[in-house]
């Protein structure tokens, strides 16, 4: 298991990072991350913070036209 204080703090820097739109930084943080938790029970997290990311791509595509 993955401890609550590492989860939360992924989902603030995801969030700040995402807010920046600093998408380098954030594909850097998620790749190392998610590396991370695949080792605990994280399943429904991964799928939650994929969802997120194609988001904030999503995101990212509609404000650069």
């Amino acid at each position: 298991m993955l401890r609550r204080d590492s989860v939360i703090s992924a989902k603030r820097r995801i969030r700040k990072l995402t807010k920046a739109r600093d998408q380098e930084a954030l594909n850097r943080f998620l790749g190392s991350w998610l590396g991370h938790a695949q080792w605990g029970d994280s399943h429904n997290l991964i799928r939650h913070l994929a969802k997120l990311k194609k988001e904030a791509i999503n995101d990212r595509d509609y404000a650069d036209q």
